[in-house]
């Protein structure tokens, strides 16, 4: 499934809330710092992706395709978020932008390379191999 940046945001933000509790769009306007009506578009898009449901004046939901494409870049999100939460020091919020930012922009191998490098003990201590 083809998914522009945007929508690749979206569907981690979502599945990302999802596993907190519940997610609304005014929740995911919050965090994307967009303004309701943005978040409706985009959520009309992924809607006609077949990934959300969304009715009218109700929470978000993913749908079994939604779920699986999310699982697909799930575990890259949450190295980089992890990355930049521990490592780097940036608040939740900021490495959770930051983690969507890098794996919406960038393509899927250059952030499995980039996860690799991180999760090396030596690259992430910043310790010389011997």
């Amino acid at each position: 499934m083809s998914l522009t940046r945007v929508q690749t945001k979206y569907l981690l933000l979502i599945y990302e809330l999802h596993l907190k509790g519940y997610v609304r769009s005014c929740d995911l306007a919050k965090i994307m710092e967009v303004t309701t009506p943005c978040v409706h578009r985009v959520l009309e898009q992924l809607m006609e992706k077949q990934v959300v449901i969304k009715k009218k004046y109700s929470k978000v939901f993913l749908t079994e395709k939604g779920n699986t494409a999310a699982l697909e870049y799930y575990p890259s999100y949450l190295a980089l978020r992890n990355f930049f939460e521990k490592n780097i020091g940036l608040s939740y919020d900021e490495a959770l932008k930051s983690a969507l930012s890098l794996i919406s922009e960038l393509s899927h191998d250059t952030i499995r390379q980039i996860c690799e490098g991180i999760t090396n003990k030596n690259v992430v201590t910043g310790t010389a191999a011997g």
